[in-house]
């Protein structure tokens, strides 16, 4: 069951949603490792608000709240819990500029209720704390420059960890890209992206390139961008017992993936009729997967060789006139 109220007044609207779900659980005919299927209960809340102060400025937030109990036992209870919200500005400097500011809150966590000592343990949160900036800035009809920047904080302690250990680093980024069309037949977007991550003071450049160009019924298109990923906090550090079949381990030594992806297509569309003609080729440093380790007894996190990845595509659309 649930509802949800709308209000609007003036320069304030409001927006609540409220549901909240219940299944009861029943056991199976057969006997069997799995013999029961537990019940759950389901509260999710959610809340937006908008302020408009004038022409120019606008405000929004918004919070959130889901919390989902399930009997996963006769004497405890799986708890999921998520916290979410946010305010979010944006300024209408004139008709060329425009500027967004934002700040973001989230937190999940996963506990233990042990029905007997009415103890709550929690063995799961992450918590991450985000801002970000946004301008834009509209030279003329034919050229945009966007410029931004994010910064967050990402907390994370899990039962994936040793001894339920936690970790923490800082996360930014700034960037900057040009939108241009010099002619009405021709479009390039040009961008440039530096990430950084304070675990291990990880750091990367990636820049991108697209263009575009129509003659009559034809679009040829061809674009160049860097990719880059560094480890996650659970790559990285994670000691974890899967079902007791195998270990994983996660390595503190990993490096980033990085990667050069190049594509090019040409289209030509008449009528009720396109046909397009695709092709990619990708070049992949240190990709992040798994892999047994002998010497662990495990599956560890790993950086595989220099890889490369290509092909073609070609895709026909036609529409039968009525």
């Amino acid at each position: 069951m649930g509802g949800s109220l709308a209000l609007n007044k003036g320069k304030v609207t409001s927006t609540t949603n409220v549901l909240y779900n219940s299944d009861g659980g029943y056991k199976l005919k057969k006997d069997g490792d799995y013999s029961r299927v537990y019940g759950n209960r389901v509260w999710n809340l959610k809340e937006n608000l908008h302020y408009k102060l004038n022409d120019q400025i606008k405000l929004t937030g918004r919070a959130g709240y889901f919390f989902r109990e399930r009997d996963s036992q006769a004497t405890s209870k799986d708890r999921y819990r998520s916290f979410n919200g946010g305010i979010k500005g944006n300024y209408d400097i004139n008709e060329k500029n425009s500027l967004e500011l934002a700040y973001a809150f989230d937190q999940y966590d996963k506990s233990n209720f042990l029905t007997e000592t009415k103890s709550d343990v929690r063995d799961y949160s992450n918590v991450q704390n985000s801002l970000r900036g946004l301008y834009n800035y509209t030279l003329d009809e034919r050229a945009i420059l966007t410029l931004g920047g994010d910064y967050m904080r990402d907390y994370l302690m899990s039962y994936q960890f040793k001894d339920n250990g936690s970790y923490q680093q800082h996360v930014a980024d700034v960037f900057a890209q040009f939108d241009w069309t010099p002619v009405e037949r021709f479009n390039t977007i040009a961008g440039l992206r530096y990430d950084y991550f304070s675990d291990n003071h990880i750091s990367r450049v990636s820049p991108k390139l697209s263009m575009m160009y129509k003659l009559g019924n034809y679009s040829l298109r061809g674009s160049y961008a860097g990719g880059f990923r560094a480890p996650t906090l659970k790559e990285k550090y994670m000691v974890f017992d899967m079902a007791s079949i195998f270990m994983i381990y996660g390595n503190p030594d990993l490096k980033s993936k990085s990667s050069h992806n190049f594509s090019a297509s040409g289209e030509y569309t008449r009528k009720y009729y396109n046909v397009s003609l695709m092709g990619y080729y990708n070049l992949v440093d240190n990709r992040i997967t798994t892999a047994w380790s002998q010497d662990l007894k495990g599956m560890l996190y790993i950086n595989t060789d220099h890889i490369k990845n290509y092909g073609v595509g070609c895709q026909c659309f036609g529409q039968i006139p009525l």
